[in-house]
Protein backbone atom coordinates (compact mmCIF):
# COMPACT_ATOMS: atom_id res chain seq x y z
CA UNK A 1 0.00 0.00 0.00
CA UNK A 2 2.81 2.61 0.16
CA UNK A 3 3.20 5.30 -1.63
CA UNK A 4 6.55 5.30 -3.77
CA UNK A 5 7.11 9.28 -3.70
CA UNK A 6 5.75 10.02 0.40
CA UNK A 7 8.73 6.87 1.07
CA UNK A 8 11.36 8.60 -1.30
CA UNK A 9 10.99 12.03 0.54
CA UNK A 10 9.67 11.17 4.02
CA UNK A 11 10.77 8.13 5.55
CA UNK A 12 9.94 8.67 9.50
CA UNK A 13 8.18 11.54 11.33
CA UNK A 14 7.68 11.77 14.86
CA UNK A 15 4.67 13.24 16.75
CA UNK A 16 4.41 15.37 19.61
CA UNK A 17 0.66 15.02 20.90
CA UNK A 18 -1.41 14.71 24.48
CA UNK A 19 -3.68 11.63 24.13
CA UNK A 20 -6.28 12.80 27.61
CA UNK A 21 -8.85 11.56 26.26
CA UNK A 22 -11.28 10.31 23.31
CA UNK A 23 -11.90 13.61 21.90
CA UNK A 24 -11.71 14.54 18.11
CA UNK A 25 -7.86 15.56 18.66
CA UNK A 26 -7.28 11.49 19.65
CA UNK A 27 -9.27 10.35 16.49
CA UNK A 28 -7.98 12.81 14.03
CA UNK A 29 -4.08 12.01 14.94
CA UNK A 30 -5.03 8.59 15.39
CA UNK A 31 -6.25 8.12 12.02
CA UNK A 32 -3.24 10.23 10.11
CA UNK A 33 -1.01 7.89 11.99
CA UNK A 34 -2.50 5.15 10.06
CA UNK A 35 -2.58 6.95 7.38
CA UNK A 36 0.79 7.49 7.19
CA UNK A 37 1.55 3.84 8.36
CA UNK A 38 -0.60 2.59 5.32
CA UNK A 39 1.80 5.25 3.13
CA UNK A 40 4.29 3.78 4.15
CA UNK A 41 5.91 6.04 6.38
CA UNK A 42 7.30 5.22 9.77
CA UNK A 43 5.82 7.30 12.73
CA UNK A 44 6.79 7.65 16.51
CA UNK A 45 4.58 8.92 18.69
CA UNK A 46 6.21 11.25 22.00
CA UNK A 47 3.52 11.39 24.34
CA UNK A 48 2.41 14.17 26.85
CA UNK A 49 -0.72 12.09 27.91
CA UNK A 50 -1.13 8.47 26.51
CA UNK A 51 -4.99 8.45 28.67
CA UNK A 52 -6.93 7.29 25.34
CA UNK A 53 -8.45 3.93 23.85
CA UNK A 54 -7.41 5.10 20.19
CA UNK A 55 -3.77 4.90 21.41
CA UNK A 56 -4.36 1.29 21.56
CA UNK A 57 -5.83 0.80 18.06
CA UNK A 58 -2.52 2.14 16.32
CA UNK A 59 -0.30 -0.62 14.81
CA UNK A 60 2.66 -2.13 16.83
CA UNK A 61 4.96 -0.68 14.38
CA UNK A 62 4.10 2.49 15.96
CA UNK A 63 6.72 3.74 18.70
CA UNK A 64 4.63 4.59 21.52
CA UNK A 65 6.87 7.16 24.14
CA UNK A 66 5.59 8.15 26.90
CA UNK A 67 7.49 11.54 28.53
CA UNK A 68 7.96 10.79 32.16
CA UNK A 69 6.78 14.82 33.32
CA UNK A 70 2.77 14.74 33.86
CA UNK A 71 2.51 18.20 31.83
CA UNK A 72 3.66 19.72 28.85
CA UNK A 73 5.84 22.21 29.77
CA UNK A 74 7.40 20.06 32.85
CA UNK A 75 8.32 18.03 30.04
CA UNK A 76 10.36 20.86 27.85
CA UNK A 77 13.59 19.40 29.19
CA UNK A 78 12.82 15.71 27.65
CA UNK A 79 11.87 16.86 24.71
CA UNK A 80 15.05 19.14 24.12
CA UNK A 81 17.10 15.99 25.26
CA UNK A 82 14.69 14.27 22.22
CA UNK A 83 15.42 16.60 19.35
CA UNK A 84 19.59 16.88 20.47
CA UNK A 85 20.25 12.66 21.02
CA UNK A 86 17.40 11.49 18.19
CA UNK A 87 16.86 14.49 16.06
CA UNK A 88 13.45 13.44 13.99
CA UNK A 89 13.68 13.83 10.34
CA UNK A 90 10.06 15.46 10.09
CA UNK A 91 8.92 16.63 13.88
CA UNK A 92 4.92 16.95 13.82
CA UNK A 93 3.44 19.31 16.61
CA UNK A 94 -0.17 18.90 17.73
CA UNK A 95 -2.16 21.94 19.60
CA UNK A 96 -1.26 25.43 20.61
CA UNK A 97 0.27 24.33 23.60
CA UNK A 98 2.38 21.97 22.22
CA UNK A 99 3.51 23.78 19.68
CA UNK A 100 4.66 26.60 21.83
CA UNK A 101 6.85 23.84 23.90
CA UNK A 102 8.63 22.62 21.07
CA UNK A 103 8.96 25.84 19.57
CA UNK A 104 11.27 27.03 22.94
CA UNK A 105 12.97 22.90 22.58
CA UNK A 106 13.56 23.91 19.31
CA UNK A 107 15.85 26.96 20.35
CA UNK A 108 17.50 25.37 23.43
CA UNK A 109 18.35 21.80 21.66
CA UNK A 110 19.80 23.39 18.30
CA UNK A 111 17.34 21.32 15.96
CA UNK A 112 17.61 22.18 12.67
CA UNK A 113 14.88 19.61 11.20
CA UNK A 114 11.18 19.86 9.51
CA UNK A 115 9.00 21.10 11.91
CA UNK A 116 5.32 21.14 11.02
CA UNK A 117 2.50 22.87 13.60
CA UNK A 118 -1.18 21.72 13.53
CA UNK A 119 -4.07 23.49 15.23
CA UNK A 120 -7.23 22.12 15.74
CA UNK A 121 -9.82 25.47 16.30
CA UNK A 122 -10.22 29.08 15.91
CA UNK A 123 -8.16 30.50 18.50
CA UNK A 124 -9.48 33.69 18.85
CA UNK A 125 -13.02 32.58 19.73
CA UNK A 126 -11.00 30.06 22.14
CA UNK A 127 -9.30 32.71 23.92
CA UNK A 128 -11.69 35.30 23.38
CA UNK A 129 -13.13 34.73 27.31
CA UNK A 130 -9.44 35.36 28.75
CA UNK A 131 -8.74 39.16 29.80
CA UNK A 132 -7.07 41.11 27.83
CA UNK A 133 -3.78 40.69 29.54
CA UNK A 134 -4.36 36.44 29.41
CA UNK A 135 -5.25 37.06 25.56
CA UNK A 136 -2.20 39.49 25.16
CA UNK A 137 0.22 36.92 26.49
CA UNK A 138 -0.86 34.14 24.78
CA UNK A 139 -0.78 35.92 21.39
CA UNK A 140 2.72 37.41 22.08
CA UNK A 141 3.91 33.66 22.53
CA UNK A 142 2.04 32.12 19.63
CA UNK A 143 3.36 34.61 17.20
CA UNK A 144 6.96 33.92 18.68
CA UNK A 145 6.38 30.52 18.42
CA UNK A 146 4.60 30.00 15.16
CA UNK A 147 7.31 31.66 13.43
CA UNK A 148 10.03 28.78 14.75
CA UNK A 149 7.70 26.29 12.24
CA UNK A 150 8.51 25.78 8.67
CA UNK A 151 5.05 25.85 8.48
CA UNK A 152 1.55 25.72 10.22
CA UNK A 153 -1.61 23.39 9.68
CA UNK A 154 -4.83 23.62 10.80
CA UNK A 155 -7.85 21.88 10.33
CA UNK A 156 -10.12 24.61 8.83
CA UNK A 157 -9.26 27.59 7.26
CA UNK A 158 -11.05 29.05 9.57
CA UNK A 159 -8.76 28.11 12.39
CA UNK A 160 -6.20 29.10 9.81
CA UNK A 161 -7.46 32.77 9.31
CA UNK A 162 -7.52 32.96 13.17
CA UNK A 163 -4.21 32.35 13.83
CA UNK A 164 -2.75 34.58 10.49
CA UNK A 165 -4.50 37.18 11.92
CA UNK A 166 -3.13 36.62 15.80
CA UNK A 167 -0.04 36.14 14.62
CA UNK A 168 0.62 38.81 11.40
CA UNK A 169 2.94 35.77 9.77
CA UNK A 170 2.76 35.78 6.25
CA UNK A 171 -0.86 33.70 5.03
CA UNK A 172 1.56 31.60 3.25
CA UNK A 173 2.65 30.20 6.52
CA UNK A 174 -0.90 28.86 7.07
CA UNK A 175 -2.51 25.90 5.45
CA UNK A 176 -5.83 24.17 5.77
CA UNK A 177 -5.59 20.81 5.57
CA UNK A 178 -9.45 18.10 5.38
CA UNK A 179 -9.01 15.65 8.69
CA UNK A 180 -8.61 11.86 7.94
CA UNK A 181 -12.03 10.90 9.92
CA UNK A 182 -13.54 8.22 7.34
CA UNK A 183 -12.36 5.13 7.92
CA UNK A 184 -12.57 1.73 7.03
CA UNK A 185 -13.05 1.08 10.49
CA UNK A 186 -16.19 4.33 10.65
CA UNK A 187 -17.93 2.23 7.81
CA UNK A 188 -18.01 -1.01 9.42
CA UNK A 189 -18.95 -0.17 12.92
CA UNK A 190 -21.98 2.22 11.35
CA UNK A 191 -23.00 -1.08 9.71
CA UNK A 192 -24.23 -2.64 13.35
CA UNK A 193 -27.31 -2.70 14.34
CA UNK A 194 -28.96 0.96 15.94
CA UNK A 195 -29.92 -0.04 20.08
CA UNK A 196 -31.62 3.40 20.37
CA UNK A 197 -35.74 2.47 20.33
CA UNK A 198 -36.70 5.57 18.84
CA UNK A 199 -34.52 4.30 15.72
CA UNK A 200 -35.12 0.59 15.67
CA UNK A 201 -38.96 1.61 15.71
CA UNK A 202 -39.29 4.47 14.37
CA UNK A 203 -42.76 6.05 13.67
CA UNK A 204 -42.01 9.74 13.16
CA UNK A 205 -38.49 11.70 12.29
CA UNK A 206 -35.99 11.48 14.49
CA UNK A 207 -33.24 13.96 14.93
CA UNK A 208 -29.78 13.07 16.49
CA UNK A 209 -26.61 15.34 17.70
CA UNK A 210 -23.28 13.51 18.90
CA UNK A 211 -20.62 15.44 21.49
CA UNK A 212 -19.87 16.41 25.02
CA UNK A 213 -22.60 18.56 27.03
CA UNK A 214 -20.46 21.36 27.02
CA UNK A 215 -20.86 25.42 26.62
CA UNK A 216 -18.81 25.04 23.42
CA UNK A 217 -21.59 22.83 21.73
CA UNK A 218 -24.33 24.61 23.31
CA UNK A 219 -27.32 21.87 23.35
CA UNK A 220 -29.38 24.60 25.38
CA UNK A 221 -29.73 26.11 21.77
CA UNK A 222 -30.49 22.93 20.00
CA UNK A 223 -33.16 22.13 22.39
CA UNK A 224 -34.52 25.62 22.27
CA UNK A 225 -34.95 25.52 18.04
CA UNK A 226 -36.26 21.56 18.10
CA UNK A 227 -39.55 22.88 20.73
CA UNK A 228 -40.02 25.37 18.10
CA UNK A 229 -40.01 22.96 15.35
CA UNK A 230 -42.09 20.36 17.63
CA UNK A 231 -44.90 22.81 17.31
CA UNK A 232 -45.14 22.61 13.66
CA UNK A 233 -44.15 18.74 13.05
CA UNK A 234 -44.30 15.62 15.44
CA UNK A 235 -40.70 14.86 15.83
CA UNK A 236 -38.25 13.46 18.51
CA UNK A 237 -34.24 14.59 19.48
CA UNK A 238 -31.32 12.35 20.75
CA UNK A 239 -27.95 13.82 22.07
CA UNK A 240 -25.82 11.48 22.47
CA UNK A 241 -22.94 12.66 25.57
CA UNK A 242 -21.89 12.76 28.89
CA UNK A 243 -21.06 16.10 30.63
CA UNK A 244 -20.91 18.54 32.98
CA UNK A 245 -24.42 20.21 31.46
CA UNK A 246 -27.02 16.97 31.72
CA UNK A 247 -28.52 18.08 34.33
CA UNK A 248 -29.36 21.85 33.48
CA UNK A 249 -30.12 20.10 30.05
CA UNK A 250 -32.67 18.08 31.07
CA UNK A 251 -34.13 20.76 33.02
CA UNK A 252 -34.35 22.76 30.12
CA UNK A 253 -36.58 20.20 28.39
CA UNK A 254 -39.06 19.91 31.46
CA UNK A 255 -38.94 24.06 31.09
CA UNK A 256 -40.30 23.91 27.45
CA UNK A 257 -42.16 20.55 27.68
CA UNK A 258 -40.23 18.27 25.55
CA UNK A 259 -39.09 16.02 27.96
CA UNK A 260 -40.73 13.13 26.13
CA UNK A 261 -39.23 14.11 23.06
CA UNK A 262 -35.50 14.61 23.72
CA UNK A 263 -33.72 11.90 25.28
CA UNK A 264 -30.15 12.81 26.85
CA UNK A 265 -29.23 9.32 25.91
CA UNK A 266 -25.57 9.98 27.24
CA UNK A 267 -22.04 8.24 25.83
CA UNK A 268 -22.24 5.33 23.07
CA UNK A 269 -18.90 3.55 21.92
CA UNK A 270 -20.91 3.38 18.67
CA UNK A 271 -22.70 6.59 17.26
CA UNK A 272 -22.35 5.53 13.65
CA UNK A 273 -24.71 2.69 13.95
CA UNK A 274 -27.18 5.23 15.26
CA UNK A 275 -26.10 8.39 13.17
CA UNK A 276 -26.99 6.46 9.90
CA UNK A 277 -30.94 5.75 11.00
CA UNK A 278 -31.08 9.41 12.24
CA UNK A 279 -33.55 11.55 9.87
CA UNK A 280 -31.40 14.47 10.41
CA UNK A 281 -27.75 15.29 12.16
CA UNK A 282 -27.73 18.54 14.23
CA UNK A 283 -24.56 20.55 15.17
CA UNK A 284 -25.22 23.58 17.56
CA UNK A 285 -21.52 24.60 18.37
CA UNK A 286 -20.90 28.07 19.21
CA UNK A 287 -17.51 26.85 17.63
CA UNK A 288 -15.56 24.12 16.12
CA UNK A 289 -12.21 23.14 14.18
CA UNK A 290 -13.65 21.14 11.31
CA UNK A 291 -16.22 19.33 13.40
CA UNK A 292 -15.50 15.67 12.83
CA UNK A 293 -19.06 14.35 13.41
CA UNK A 294 -20.74 16.37 10.17
CA UNK A 295 -18.61 15.08 8.03
CA UNK A 296 -19.13 11.28 9.62
CA UNK A 297 -22.74 11.76 9.39
CA UNK A 298 -22.54 12.81 5.56
CA UNK A 299 -20.25 10.37 4.88
CA UNK A 300 -22.99 8.15 5.85
CA UNK A 301 -25.67 9.37 4.36
CA UNK A 302 -27.45 11.73 6.46
CA UNK A 303 -28.30 15.27 6.17
CA UNK A 304 -26.97 17.92 8.45
CA UNK A 305 -28.36 21.78 9.76
CA UNK A 306 -25.59 23.22 11.16
CA UNK A 307 -24.58 26.72 13.20
CA UNK A 308 -21.93 28.44 11.22
CA UNK A 309 -18.55 27.59 12.90
CA UNK A 310 -15.38 26.27 12.22
CA UNK A 311 -15.19 25.28 8.39
CA UNK A 312 -18.81 24.36 8.03
CA UNK A 313 -19.70 26.61 5.34
CA UNK A 314 -17.19 25.32 3.03
CA UNK A 315 -17.88 21.79 3.57
CA UNK A 316 -21.69 22.18 3.42
CA UNK A 317 -20.43 24.41 -0.18
CA UNK A 318 -22.73 27.65 1.17
CA UNK A 319 -25.63 25.80 1.73
CA UNK A 320 -25.71 23.98 -1.22
CA UNK A 321 -25.34 20.11 0.97
CA UNK A 322 -26.58 21.37 4.18
CA UNK A 323 -28.75 24.51 6.33
CA UNK A 324 -26.21 26.60 7.94
CA UNK A 325 -27.03 28.94 10.39
CA UNK A 326 -25.98 32.07 11.88
CA UNK A 327 -25.68 31.06 15.52
CA UNK A 328 -27.86 33.53 17.38
CA UNK A 329 -30.49 33.53 15.26
CA UNK A 330 -32.83 30.50 16.56
CA UNK A 331 -35.77 31.30 14.22
CA UNK A 332 -33.34 30.61 11.33
CA UNK A 333 -32.17 27.45 13.05
CA UNK A 334 -35.71 26.05 13.77
CA UNK A 335 -37.01 26.97 9.88
CA UNK A 336 -33.74 25.11 8.87
CA UNK A 337 -34.40 21.89 10.71
CA UNK A 338 -38.08 22.06 9.42
CA UNK A 339 -36.76 22.21 5.67
CA UNK A 340 -34.67 19.57 6.18
CA UNK A 341 -36.72 17.12 7.49
CA UNK A 342 -39.14 17.68 4.90
CA UNK A 343 -36.65 18.08 1.71
CA UNK A 344 -33.72 15.92 2.26
CA UNK A 345 -30.68 16.08 0.20
CA UNK A 346 -30.06 12.94 -2.53
CA UNK A 347 -27.85 10.78 -0.23
CA UNK A 348 -24.96 10.27 -2.88
CA UNK A 349 -24.43 13.84 -3.08
CA UNK A 350 -23.54 14.50 0.44
CA UNK A 351 -21.38 11.26 0.57
CA UNK A 352 -19.56 12.67 -2.85
CA UNK A 353 -19.06 16.18 -0.79
CA UNK A 354 -16.49 14.64 1.94
CA UNK A 355 -14.35 12.90 -0.03
CA UNK A 356 -11.37 14.98 0.76
CA UNK A 357 -11.80 13.55 4.60
CA UNK A 358 -10.99 9.78 3.13
CA UNK A 359 -8.24 8.52 5.57
CA UNK A 360 -6.07 7.62 2.58
CA UNK A 361 -6.79 11.11 0.61
CA UNK A 362 -6.50 13.36 3.95
CA UNK A 363 -2.74 11.67 4.84
CA UNK A 364 -1.74 11.36 1.67
CA UNK A 365 -2.17 15.45 1.08
CA UNK A 366 -0.51 16.07 4.54
CA UNK A 367 2.94 13.73 3.03
CA UNK A 368 2.70 16.10 -0.13
CA UNK A 369 2.78 19.27 2.17
CA UNK A 370 5.84 17.88 4.22
CA UNK A 371 7.80 16.76 0.86
CA UNK A 372 6.65 20.04 -0.26
CA UNK A 373 7.86 22.05 2.39
CA UNK A 374 11.52 19.88 2.84
CA UNK A 375 12.22 20.40 -0.70
CA UNK A 376 11.78 24.21 0.07
CA UNK A 377 14.17 24.40 3.31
Amino acid sequence: MADSNASEVVKKITVLVSFSGDGGVEVVTANLVEGWINLGVEVELLLIKNKSRHLSRLPTSVKQTKLKASSGWLALPEIVKHLKEQPPEVFFVIKDRAVQIAALAKVLSGFKGLMIGQIHNNMEVGLRNRNALGRSTRHMMMRWAYKKFDKMTAVSQDAADSIQRITGISKHHFVAMANPILTDRLFLLAESEATHNWLTHKDKPVLVAVGRLSPQKNFSRLINAFAKVKEQLDCRLIIFGEGKQKQSLQQLTETLRVTDAVDLAGFTDNPYAELKEADLFVLSSDWEGSPTVLSEALALGVNVVSTECGDVSITLQNGVIGSVVQPNNLDDFSQAILSSLRQPKDEEVLKQAVVKFQQNVSAKSYLDLIAETKNSV
